[in-house]
């Protein structure tokens, strides 16, 4: 908890030295730059012990490496492109922290610079980052995290209605994990209108899409899901936590949104304003994700994975109030209700991605040496 709340303390601090008395194109990058440095080195320097995942990219990195051909990994069931990664940057390094140096990097400036480009307030985007959950989840499903990483790229695509774009982009993003290709719903949410019937509407449309995907993944590598702890009934208290998260960010942005457009009825024609209602869809199909979580956790899974669109639409909606007062209240009220958010995780769930205690591979050199030695029979 200590590491965790310094950690914020610092970006609070970075972010009043940058923004407090002078806020520019100069001062976003240099905070733009410490945020890289700081998030990429944190997850680039973290040993086998932070994350749950960790120790398996870590043998998958070793195994990669002393294999004869990428062919010969197929019993692993993971995709070809994360295995490719992991073979190139094998030729550099025998050691796996390399994979997790230049990932954590890359993770680190795909989430900065689709907030830098998307918020006016930039800080707030990277608060929210580190406490919805988002940055220890990227600490922890790697593959998942780079996919991510791939897919933000995609979003200005999302908005100028360039299919062929996107969809080579989601398709980049599926050789790494390929529940990305799960993304492309996200484009087909733009042209609707935020009308009851027409939310309601795509709500039984995605359902039934998931559903059918269910019975497609029962074909795939991925079916072991399906008789795992990710499926089943789960009323657990992170799920209705995030039910809770979620429900609050909608109805703060509607708010926002409703207010914006009572005093400027023209507004929701413009580009913002599509763009804006485009978020409040997704965070209603984030609040679908939720309470599809209480029949399998795996669908908790996917909320943290398409998260990202918290980190502009909670920055959006508060410059669309037209008090500065009442803005900088907003500001006051999301940074501590996140900051809470995260400290109950970490004190109730400290196993929910194993990230705490944070420490780097430098610190405790022994227990690397010690802990990988599983052969590839006991890894499978």
């Amino acid at each position: 908890m200590e590491q965790y709340l310094v950690f914020i303390s610092l970006i609070l601090l970075q972010a009043v030295i940058c923004f407090g008395f002078k806020h520019n194109k100069f001062t976003r990058k240099i905070f733009f730059l410490l945020m890289l440095v700081e998030l990429g080195l944190i997850m680039g320097m973290r040993s086998v012990n932070v994350g749950e995942d960790t120790i398996s990219y870590y043998n998958i990195y070793l195994l990669s490496e002393s294999a004869g051909s990428i062919a010969s990994l197929s019993f692993l069931d993971i995709e070809y492109g994360y295995l490719l990664l992991n073979r190139v940057l094998s030729y550099f390094s025998h050691s796996p922290q390399l994979l997790f140096m230049v990932t954590g990097f890359f993770i680190a400036f795909s989430t900065l610079r689709f907030i830098e480009k998307n918020t006016r307030i930039f800080w707030l985007g990277v608060i929210i980052y580190v406490t919805i959950g988002k940055f220890f989840y990227d600490m922890n499903a790697l593959r998942q995290a780079l996919a991510v990483a791939i897919l933000l790229f995609s979003y200005p695509f999302i908005l100028k209605r360039k299919f062929i774009p996107f969809i080579l982009i989601t398709a980049a993003a599926s050789f790494m994990h390929t529940s990305a290709l799960f993304f492309t719903i996200i484009y087909f949410l733009y042209p609707l209108k935020l009308r009851l019937m027409n939310i309601l509407l795509y709500g039984v449309i995605s359902i039934i899409g998931l559903i059918v995907l269910l019975l497609i993944v029962r074909f795939t590598p991925y079916a072991g899901y399906m008789q795992s702890i990710w499926w089943g009934l789960n009323f657990k208290l992170a799920s209705f936590m995030l039910l809770m998260l979620s429900v609050c960010i909608f109805c703060f942005n509607f708010f926002c949104y409703c207010v914006k457009r009572r005093n400027d009825p023209e507004w929701e024609k413009s580009f913002e304003g599509k763009e804006m209602k485009f978020l409040l869809l997704t965070n209603l199909f984030l609040m679908e994700m939720t309470l599809l979580g209480f029949a399998g956790s795996i669908f908790s899974r996917l909320f943290i994975y398409m998260s990202v669109f918290y980190m502009i639409s909670i920055p959006k909606s508060i410059f669309l109030l037209p008090r500065r007062n009442a803005r900088a209240l907003c500001v006051t009220a999301i940074v501590m209700m996140c900051i809470l958010y995260q400290s109950v995780i970490i004190k109730y769930r400290p196993d929910w991605t194993a990230v705490l205690p944070y420490e780097t591979y430098i610190s405790n050199p022994s227990n690397i040496r010690t802990k990988i030695t599983m052969s590839s029979t006991e890894f499978l």
